[in-house]
Formats: C-alpha cells, structure tokens, sequence
C-alpha cells in the first residue's frame, strides 16, 4: 500500500477512529481512577565492614562485608520477615517489602509501598529495627561464645599444666638424685685411677731393689689389686645408672615438652582472647545502625497517572487506527477503482458528486473541486456518445436499493436543457422509481401496460416540467414478470423512440434484480456501469462485470458517484 491509500482509510474512517479513540481513552481514564495511590517510604541502613588486626594496624575485609550484606538483604525480604512484620502490625494482607543493596557503598535500602502512606513508613522502619536487633543479638552471641570458649579452655589449660609439673617434679628429684651418683662415682673412678697409677709406679720402683721388703710389696700388691677390683665394681655402677638416667631422661624430656606446648597454647589463647577485647573496642557494638528512617511521604508514589494519560492516548490512537483499518478490510464496499478484480471494459468517465442534502453543503463536502470533476466526468461522457453516434444507453446500476437517478436525471436535465429532445425510460418493473423525481406528474400508466398491450407509445409517453425531457414510467406494479424487458414488443420499442428523440436513456434494473434484461441490454447502443463509492459491493461489481463481458454487451465504460 502507498501512503496515500493509509491515508484515504484513515479519511473514510475518521468517525471510527475517533469514536474508537474516545471509547479507549475514557477506558483508561476510568480504569486509571479504580487504581488506589501508593506511598512509598525509604529507610537506609549501614553495615559496617569488618575488621582484623591489632592495636598497631587494622585490616578491612571488604569481601566479608560484602557478604553480610547480601545475607541481611535476603534475610529482610524473606518470608520468615514479611510474616514476623504483619505478625506484629497485626496486619490483614502481606507487607510489600523491596530491599536493595547500593553499589559501591555500605548502604542496604528498604521500601515500603502501600496505600497508607503513615503504614508504608512503619513497615519500613520495623523492617530496619528487626534487622539491627537481630544482627546486634547475633554479634553479640558470636563474642560471647568466643570469650567462653577461650576462658573454659584457659581453665582447662591450668589444670593440665599443674599436673604436668607436678609429673614433672615426681620425675625430676630421681633423675638428678642418679645423676649426681653419677658424677660421684666417675670422680671416684677417676681418683682411683690415679693412685693406682701411682701405686703401680711406685711397685715397680722398689721390684728392682736388691734389698727389697717382702711384706711391703705383698701389702702394695694387694693393695693394687683391691682398687682396681673397686675401679671395676664402680664402672659397673655407673653404667647401670647411665641407662636408669637414659631412661629417666626421655620421661623428663616428654614431661618438659608437654608444660612447653601448654605453656605455648595459654599465651596464644591470651593474645587471642586480648585480640577479641581489642577488635570490639575498634569495631564497636554494633554492626548494623540505621543510618536514616523512613519518614511519611506527602505525595504519592504510583501510579504515574500523567504518563499513564499519556501512554492510553497514545494506544488508544494506534488500537483506533487498527480497528479502522480492521474494518475497512472486512468492507467489501468500493472505495477506489483499483480494488476492482476484473476490469471493466472501457472508460473511466471519473467521479460524479450528487448531493442535495443541506447539511453536507453546510459541510462544505460539496466544493469547487467537486463541481470540476463532476463537470469533467460529464464532458467525458458526452464526447464518447458523440463519437460513437450513441442514442439508447443504460445505466446499469450494482446495489439494489441504491438508485443511480440522481445520475441519470442530471444528465437527462443537461442534454434537455441543451436543446435535445430526450426521453428517460424506466425499465425497472418491479418498481417505480421516477415518480420521486418528478413530482406532481400523474401516473396513468407506462412500460408495464405497454408491454402487456394495454396503452400505445403515445400513451405511455409523460411530458415533465423540463422541456425537451419526457419520461415512460414503469406503470403499475402489477407486472413484474422481467420477462416481458426481452419480448419483441420491447425492442419494438427502443426502435421507435431511437427514431423519435436526440437521447433515450434507459434506467434498467441492479444486478440484484430477477429480470431477464440480457436481450434489453444487447440491443443498446451502449452500458453505462454505475458505481457507488462506498456503497456498491466488490463481489457485486466483478460479478456485473462478467455478466456483461458473457452478453457482449455494448459496454462504454463505468462511472462512479460519491455523496
């Protein structure tokens, strides 16, 4: 489609469009103030992001805080949250709850919507103290459990380490007791060594005296004997007590070990449990604050009724143009020549306006324009009967009901006034249609009456209050066999007044009509199809169409009238 053909639609359419339009926009209008307004209400919360360190430097897990954040945002618009609220407000219906977490911050953002505006701003703050109260309880289990935890063990850690030096001093005392023996066994030893090193010398000296006492060297020989017998006894001792000391010593070592990591485990739960002291000095209290509480909002929040206008109107317009266009395609009614199918053989005479009705004057529908193309069309019209000698032409009409006399009286009234002598002859039995046209004319009878032998030609031929324009009118209504347009007695006729007068134009009856016309219109000079803008039916029009091209009828052309 061209634009021009939207655009014709949406002309010949206007009153749909715009009763369409006015029918959506009231729709909207009213639907718009079924819907209650809301109130929506804000309240801020602030994490604060978890620390670590010491008293000398202090570390911010950002990754953590990013977490609780998540957690406490969940937590509020959770189910267990919105029942606990409407619980405690004692309300009727679940509060509508929307939380957010703002980027690049440490603010959570709670909303409540609802029709009350003073209700939206409890909700809301309820929400934040619910959340501060439960995040302030649960810190505050979390330290206590680790203050209780590091005390109990502390506790447990001094009974061990007195047990464990108590073990300790048991096996200590014997292990220095031997190894004091020990040490005074190996000095004897070692005295003993050297005077028996000495006695040796001093034995072996006097051995080589010529005059040596006997008695003094049985005595010093025995005397050596007896302490390196004392030597050996005391060696056997110490080695016996080197392995009681060797196994002492792992039991020592063992019991040492254990006070150390005791020892080493109390100053780490020290320094932790100084850590957990230092972190809540640093951290604070609390956790979760509320950093701005919801306040009652004065204005309402939705609906948005000028964007809603605004966008009804908008829909409105373009469902109207579809309905239009909807309609207008489910219109089989002629609107412009090129929805025609099958051709009508000829010319296009154009478009002729007939209108007498005042108001569409007062309309102005009835324009210079107008006039032009209707005087064209005429002009056409006669060129093609002068050119072609015509002297009986028909208009054929499409629509029953839809009568084309305000064509054909006007032209009659035209060639009439131009000095021809013209006659306008209704064929239409089955019902008179001129009597309307000119009134105050008396019917005494017409074609019927003829037909059937009643009257003459002269009888049946009715001067007007034109000159030059006569008229046989289809007479009585008691014959309407359509048989009778195709006796000889009719061709008789159309014969005779194409011998007496200028122009016989014949009205013949729609398409619609049961009569036989097929022989009346193939003994024509030439077939006027007349088509009505908006009124005659496309199927009708291929239809007439192709019944005419089936009787070779002497077809001329179509012309279109529009009102």
């Amino acid at each position: 489609m061209e634009l021009r053909t939207y655009l014709s639609i949406i002309n010949r359419r206007k009153w749909i469009i715009f009763l369409c339009a006015a029918f959506f926009i009231l729709l909207t209008i009213f639907g718009l103030n079924s819907i209650p307004n809301k109130y929506l209400a804000t309240t801020r919360l602030r994490i604060l992001t978890p620390k670590s360190g010491g008293a000398n430097y202090v570390d911010f897990n950002i990754y953590y805080a990013s977490r609780l954040m998540n957690t406490y945002a969940s937590l509020a618009s959770s189910n267990t949250m919105t029942q606990d609220i409407k619980n405690k407000l004692q309300l009727t219906e679940d509060p509508n709850i929307n939380v957010s977490v703002i980027a690049e911050s440490e603010l959570i953002k709670i909303t409540s919507e609802e029709t009350d505006p003073t209700l939206s701003a409890v909700i809301a703050n309820t929400v934040a103290e619910m959340l501060v109260a439960q995040s302030n309880a649960s810190a505050l289990n979390v330290k206590s459990s680790a203050e209780k935890a590091i005390n109990d063990r502390l506790t447990q850690l001094n009974k061990e380490l007195d047990t464990a030096r108590k073990v300790y001093r048991v096996l200590i005392i014997p292990y220095d007791q031997k190894k004091s023996q020990v040490d005074a066994l190996n000095n004897q030893i070692l005295n003993d060594q050297q005077l028996l090193i000495s006695l040796k010398t001093i034995y072996e000296q006097n051995i080589q005296l010529t005059h040596r006492d006997e008695v003094a060297m049985t005595a010093l020989v025995n005397q050596i004997s007896d302490l390196e017998k004392q030597i050996i006894s005391n060696q056997g001792k110490v080695d016996q007590l080197n392995q009681l000391v060797a196994q002492d010593s792992i039991q020592v070592a063992s019991a040492q070990g254990d006070i150390t990591l005791k020892e080493q485990e109390y100053t780490t739960l020290i320094a932790q449990f100084d850590q957990i002291q230092s972190l809540a000095i640093i951290q604070g209290n609390n956790q979760l604050t509320i950093e701005e509480k919801a306040v009652i909002p004065k204005k309402p929040s939705s609906p948005n009724r000028p964007l809603i206008l605004a966008i009804g109107i908008i829909l409105s317009a373009f469902l109207s143009v579809i309905v239009a266009f909807i309609v207008d395609n489910l219109d089989d009614s002629l609107h412009n020549i090129q929805q025609i199918e099958m051709p009508v053989n000829g010319t296009d005479f154009g478009e002729v306006y007939i209108t007498g009705n005042p108001v569409q004057i007062w309309l102005n529908r009835f324009s210079q324009g107008d006039m032009l193309a209707s005087n064209q069309a005429l002009r056409r019209i006669h060129r093609q009967i002068q050119r072609l000698k015509l002297k009986t032409i028909a208009f054929y009409g499409t629509e029953p009901g839809i009568g084309n006399l305000d064509l054909i009286t006007r032209i009659s009234t035209e060639y009439a006034n131009s000095g021809c002598k013209v006659l306008l002859l209704d064929a239409n039995i089955s019902a008179s249609i001129l009597d309307s046209y000119f009134p105050g004319i008396e019917n005494k009878g017409g074609l019927s009456e003829y037909l059937n032998g009643e009257l003459t030609v002269e009888e049946i031929i009715t001067p007007t209050n034109i000159d030059n324009l006569v008229i046989i009118q289809t007479g009585s209504n008691k014959y309407s066999d359509g048989l009778l347009l195709s006796s000889k007695k009719m061709l008789v006729l159309l014969r005779t007044l194409k011998t007496e007068y200028d122009l016989v134009f014949v009205v013949i009856p729609p398409f619609s009509s049961e009569s036989d016309i097929d022989a009346l219109v193939s003994h024509l000079d030439g077939v006027i199809v007349v088509l009505h803008r908006g009124q005659s039916k496309l199927k009708n029009i291929n239809n007439i169409t192709k019944q005419l091209l089936e009787i070779n009828a002497p077809l001329m052309g179509y012309i279109t009238t529009h009102s």
